[in-house]
């Protein structure tokens, strides 16, 4: 693979912000976390498809740095590492699309930036199934008779914030056409130097870790606007004790089979395959 050096800085890059500042914000659970690491990876990837020619080379930096995600000191590795992936993979298919140029950037960025919201929906509708737009429905009719003369609608504010995260990415992908390599180098020491990859020992079990996730602030609220829904819905007791306990049980199964899922066994696979040159360039990049 030619460009080796170049493949293995922008993924020690990525994977030193996904690995470092993501664990740390996901830690103290900063809201819009995903959404920050989301831009920062369509920001390099940008960089990285200025310096290299290859229009499969996002995919590439994405699929070795969700191969490195196995490193994080946290339980839950599987969602992450996809998000890293599929976010790389939609910016290589902009390329192919429009062409390793700026307009193949833009494309790839929009795509790309996507994905932080396909991701959790396609979640919850697994978890709520066709409930969830039926809420969503009903609470923004009841918030719009409280707010007189003000139509509250979720989805028009859901939409307007994918705007705002696609706006923001090609504000990055346009930075990324005219910053300089030196102000670049400086990015690139900053994070060398206040993050590496470590592993940390006191790792919770598969079930602790899915009971947590379970107990997260989000979750539980969309677990109480659903029953309060379910409530004001006429239906009966029941039926109301049934679909709340329904998404909590299967929100228990699908987070521990996420924590539990071989991802040792799929990275050491990985490793052997094409990826193998770019992680050792890679691992060699974060060392120096």
């Amino acid at each position: 693979m030619k460009n080796i050096d170049k493949y293995g800085k922008y993924t020690g890059i990525l994977s030193l912000v996904e690995l470092g500042l993501g664990s740390f914000l996901h830690s103290l659970r900063i809201p819009f976390t995903g959404m920050f690491l989301s831009l920062n990876q369509i920001f390099i990837l940008s960089l990285a498809s200025r310096d290299i020619s290859s229009k499969s080379a996002p995919g590439v930096i994405s699929t070795t740095s969700a191969i490195l995600k196995s490193l994080a000191p946290a339980g839950k590795k599987l969602t992450p590492m996809l998000a890293i992936c599929a976010q790389g993979q939609l910016f290589s298919l902009g390329l192919w699309v429009a062409g390793n140029n700026f307009i193949g950037r833009l494309t790839g960025g929009l795509l790309s930036s996507l994905w932080s919201f396909i991701q959790p929906i396609a979640i919850y509708y697994i978890l709520y199934g066709r409930d969830m737009y039926f809420m969503i429905q009903y609470f923004s009719e009841k918030l719009s008779r409280v707010f007189h003369n003000v139509d509250i609608n979720f989805l028009n504010i859901f939409l307007t914030i994918v705007l705002i995260k696609i706006l923001m990415a090609s504000i990055l992908i346009v930075l990324a056409q005219v910053v300089s390599i030196d102000i670049l180098q400086r990015y690139f020491e900053w994070w060398k130097k206040h993050y590496s990859l470590k592993k940390e020992k006191n790792i919770p079990s598969p079930f602790k870790g899915a009971l947590k996730d379970t107990l997260n602030p989000m979750f539980i609220i969309s677990v109480l606007l659903m029953s309060v829904f379910y409530f004001f819905s006429n239906a009966d007791y029941a039926s109301i004790v049934w679909k709340i306990l329904r998404p909590l049980a299967l929100g228990f199964i699908i987070f521990y089979i996420i924590r539990i899922f071989p991802i040792d066994t799929l990275v050491e696979r990985l490793k052997d395959g094409k990826y193998k040159s770019v992680l050792k360039s890679t691992i060699n990049f974060i060392k120096q």
